[in-house]
């Protein structure tokens, strides 16, 4: 920041009205001050940091309306010289698909559904702006509005102790008002996009509209059982909503959902239960009765992957007690758990998930 003290007043008008920063003061120009217009003098000395002073103290001209005076003038003067005049709204982002998805959660439709800001350039909407003007029985501290159409204007409100009056906010009129409680405050809404949600900034009677996207791409994740009867997953983000369609070249089977309906159990382990279920002849240890899930993280194979299945038979079948999922292929007390499987079952049926069959597909 160019200052560092909240009660000087580092801004002066020169004799041609224009504001003119401290630093860039020139000896014997007479300086007004920008709130009651009295005379100024540039206080460059080399004890204190630089700033305007008034001549002669005026009662009538506090710091808090110097800042009101001031917010108004180089946000007029910011209007006019940036090439763009930004303002980011709260807007609700739908996709085009919600309505027939199936994947939308009215519950949860985060993914579907959401706010996100909506940034929007007022002067492509807006030519003019005008310090302190009357509208509809109600003044502007800065009234922005297009003099070649009757498109409605908006006010912006400087609000260095009061607040815009609830009459005035119930009138409908679009409302930008910034809070201002130091020249750095001002700084920083001149050098950034005035954002819904800033601190420094309220918006009154905008209410967007709901921008409508093609695809939300809602992140999904996917069990595959290929020709083989071997199955794999597709972790979650690496399929979403508009590609969960495309299938596996290799694939006879495949099941589909979204990270909430995962619950305790994970995507392969619903997967392999579901194909077992569609009469596909799956052999994993992940459903065999005589498994635990290996909750020891230091059992590791010779190649560093943990081995995430204990056999409970492994002293009976002279095995190893860990094992991989696919050991079932070849095992032989591999027996499904269909207590588990009709769990799981039931479970599903509240989630939200898409089953797919190559068979199905095929000419009769």
């Amino acid at each position: 920041m160019r200052h560092t003290t909240n009660i000087d007043q580092h801004y002066a008008l020169n004799p041609d009205g224009k504001l003119v920063y401290i630093r860039e003061a020139r000896h014997n120009v007479r300086f007004t001050c920008v709130n009651c217009g009295s005379e100024m003098i540039a206080k460059q000395g080399k004890i204190r940091e630089w700033h305007f002073a008034h001549k002669t103290l005026s009662k009538n001209c506090s710091h808090e309306s110097y800042l009101h005076s001031l917010a108004k003038i180089r946000i007029h003067d910011w209007f006019y010289n940036a090439d763009q005049f930004l303002l980011g709204l709260n807007t609700e982002y739908r996709c085009s698909q919600m309505a027939d998805c199936i994947w939308f959660d009215g519950e949860n439709p985060s993914y579907c559904k959401q706010n996100k800001l909506h940034i929007i350039d007022l002067k492509k909407y807006y030519n003019s702006c005008d310090i302190e003007r009357t509208y509809k029985n109600f003044r502007a501290d800065l009234f922005v509005y297009n003099n070649q159409s009757d498109k409605s204007p908006v006010f912006i409100e400087i609000c260095v102790n009061h607040p815009c009056s609830e009459e005035k906010i119930n009138s409908g009129i679009r409302i930008i008002e910034v809070v201002i409680k130091s020249e750095e405050d001002i700084d920083r809404i001149i050098s950034s996009t005035i954002c819904e949600g800033d601190d420094l900034i309220k918006l009154y009677n905008f209410n967007p509209k709901s921008q409508v996207i093609d695809s939300c791409y809602k992140e999904l994740t996917k069990f595959v059982l290929d020709k083989n009867n071997r199955g794999f997953f597709i972790p979650l983000g690496d399929v979403n909503c508009k590609t969960y369609t495309d299938r596996d070249t290799k694939s006879i089977f495949e099941l589909t959902c979204d990270a909430g309906s995962l619950m305790e159990y994970s995507i392969y382990q619903m997967g392999m239960a579901t194909a077992y279920k569609y009469k596909y002849p799956v052999r994993n240890c992940f459903l065999c009765k005589y498994h635990r899930r290996n909750e020891d993280k230091y059992m590791y194979d010779e190649g560093d992957v943990t081995l995430p299945i204990i056999c409970c038979l492994y002293k009976k079948l002279g095995t190893n007690k860990y094992c991989r999922s696919t050991k079932a292929i070849e095992c032989r007390a591999f027996a499904v758990d269909k207590e588990l499987c009709d769990t799981i079952e039931k479970k599903m049926r509240t989630c939200y998930i898409e089953i797919w069959e190559r068979k199905k597909e095929l000419p009769i």
